[in-house]
């Protein structure tokens, strides 16, 4: 005999329970795509996908995928059937892990732009210029955005982002 002991409900840290939402369509258009997830994204969607997929009778489709809280899940899964061509959909909750985000800002020649840091246990991991930020100073000086994004990655010190990390807010007691 073999016993186990522990919380089933404890979850490791930068862990969340999500739920997915997902549907199978073999008839939307490539004009009605964006629409949908662009409903489901405005919508509180934490993400929001369409995927190649080869659905019964060889037939080419998509395989639209939905991330969402789990309090959102039934609201979402309405937009989801409002916006799209599927007749039913699937659901599940699991739980994901994500890194420590913030944004820091990286001085390029032709502007300031945000980058996105992630980092695990402290350690800097990803630093990812915000893309709306290098589109907006790219067209502003004239620059192209290839140029301008990696300006911002050159420039994106990792001591200064992990200097601009806010406060982790005090236990509650």
């Amino acid at each position: 005999m073999r016993a186990l002991l522990g919380d089933p409900q404890a979850q490791a840290q930068n862990s969340e329970r999500v739920s997915v939402i997902e549907a199978q369509m073999d008839d939307l258009t490539g004009e009605h795509l964006p629409p949908l997830l662009d409903a489901l994204l405005a919508a509180g969607a934490l993400d929001a996908l369409a995927l190649p997929c080869l659905m019964k009778k060889g037939r080419p489709g998509l395989l639209v995928q939905v991330l969402c809280r789990p309090d959102d899940r039934d609201a979402l899964g309405r937009i989801l059937l409002r916006h799209g061509s599927s007749f039913g959909l699937r659901h599940h909750d699991c739980d994901r892990v994500v890194l420590d985000r913030w944004h820091g800002t990286a001085q390029t020649p032709w502007g300031p732009v945000r980058v996105k840091v992630g980092a695990l246990d402290g350690e800097i991991l990803h630093l990812s210029p915000e893309f709306t930020d290098v589109q907006s100073v790219a067209q502003a000086a004239g620059q192209p955005v290839p140029r301008v994004h990696w300006a911002a990655v050159r420039a994106a010190d990792p001591e200064a982002m992990a200097a601009s990390r806010p406060e982790a807010p005090a236990p509650e007691e």
